[in-house]
């Protein structure tokens, strides 16, 4: 049984099985297929992998478990660190089941940044506890963390810095230049493009046809151009389809679809047109814009140490 989930995707298979049926299911041969595949996923067994590197690097902060007087930082790096552990595991599947919007994580095992993360910091504090450990009272059992530590710092550097492809300036600046239009990954791209189907190469930034096209700006969140006057259709862009893009000729709005690969289609009249289009994002995203600029300002200012002096303790005669 893998100890680390590969992917969200069963889980989201399984929530609206058992929104459609909420009996319990038969366990089939299926399932048994799920498992061997399971198997061969990368994504289970290398998940699995780095699990067990990431608990190899902490190895060292189990000295926290016999000490009584711990901090309550300490304490709460040490709770962030095993719950975002369990819920990169199968413990956590009841959650992954209930908790609205917990799938789009779409990788359980994306957790482990956060164990990684936290978990530093409990490495950090337990270093002047081994020191002191080994200065007064050293076993030789006090080895296995720091076997732990040395097994996971080899494991990165072979499987990891070792054993990546490495690319000449020249092969990076050949890959470069052909990536371009080349087939993608499955999962780059947009919903609303096809399965199976790979957007083709597009020359120009606007295709219109026979209608001539000529681009005035080209922003990231801002495009004008310009398309002289022909047969109405629509003019593909070389930008992927995303519902918050608009399109307007003056005062008129235009339609925005998306193509059967993803590509963005804006419907033309038939005389000229100047096309703008923009990427309006909702309100909701500005007000959120303002409230995390609010909260970094909070944090800024607690961060600030106080100036105010502590008093005196009055002296006594004696």
């Amino acid at each position: 049984m893998p100890l680390i989930h590969g992917s969200s995707a069963s889980i989201v298979v399984q929530k609206k099985a058992l929104a459609a049926n909420p009996a319990p299911m038969p366990i089939d041969s299926r399932a048994t297929v799920d498992h061997n595949r399971s198997l061969s996923n990368r994504n289970t067994w290398y998940a699995d992998v780095l699990a067990l590197a990431v608990l190899g690097l902490l190895s060292p902060t189990v000295i926290f478990f016999k000490k009584k007087a711990v901090g309550s930082a300490t304490k709460a790096a040490a709770l962030l660190t095993v719950v975002s552990f369990l819920m990169a595991t199968d413990l956590s599947r009841p959650l992954w089941l209930v908790i609205p919007k917990l799938c789009e994580v779409q990788f359980p095992w994306r957790w482990l940044t956060i164990t990684s993360l936290a978990g530093s910091v409990l490495l950090a504090a337990s270093l002047p506890k081994w020191k002191q450990r080994w200065r007064t009272g050293f076993r030789p059992l006090h080895l296995v963390p720091v076997l732990g530590v040395v097994l996971s710092l080899l494991f990165i550097a072979t499987q990891i810095v070792w054993d990546s492809e490495y690319l000449s300036r020249h092969e990076f600046n050949f890959l470069l230049t052909n990536i371009r239009g080349s087939e993608s990954f499955k999962d780059w791209k947009p919903v609303w493009a096809s399965e199976g189907l790979q957007p083709y190469l597009m020359k120009d930034r606007v295709n219109a046809g026979l209608r001539p096209v000529t681009v005035t700006s080209w922003e990231p969140e801002h495009r004008v151009f310009t398309i002289e006057a022909g047969q109405s259709g629509d003019a593909r862009v070389q930008t992927f389809y995303y519902p918050f893009w608009t399109a307007s000729a003056g005062n008129r709005s235009l339609g925005v679809r998306p193509a059967e690969d993803g590509a963005m289609l804006v419907t033309l009249p038939a005389d000229r047109t100047v096309v703008t289009l923009d990427f309006r994002e909702p309100l909701r995203v500005q007000r959120m814009r303002v409230v995390s600029f609010i909260a970094w300002l909070i944090i800024a200012v607690l961060c600030i140490p106080s100036r105010q002096k502590a008093r005196a303790a009055p002296l006594v005669k004696t």
